[in-house]
């Protein structure tokens, strides 16, 4: 009985451990994301986000939006909270929706 009760409590370390690396795996490879302003052809402004390095944001933006509109980025920083919120991944771009 005593063995597998100390079997139980190693598996749940395990797991417990399991967990904590990859929680700090996602923290260092955390996420930036970017926002971009979009000016369409009826003068209509949209917010993008972008889950890219800073000096490609408004280059993936411009291949996610027809021809001729506009994007240009906003200096404004997105806290890790609202980052962690949007759960968004590497890479990916779009439309922000206001609900």
């Amino acid at each position: 009985m005593q063995v597998s009760g100390t079997r139980a409590r190693l598996r749940s370390l395990f797991c417990l451990d399991q967990k904590l690396i990859a929680m700090h795996c996602k923290r260092m490879a955390k996420i930036s994301v970017h926002l971009v302003r979009v000016t369409t052809d009826d003068c209509e402004e949209q917010l993008w986000l972008a889950a890219t390095p800073r000096e490609v944001a408004v280059d993936r933006v411009l291949n996610a939006i027809p021809e001729g509109w506009a994007a240009s980025l906003v200096e404004r920083q997105l806290s890790d909270e609202m980052v962690d919120a949007l759960d968004m991944s590497a890479g990916e771009v779009r439309q922000h929706k206001v609900s």
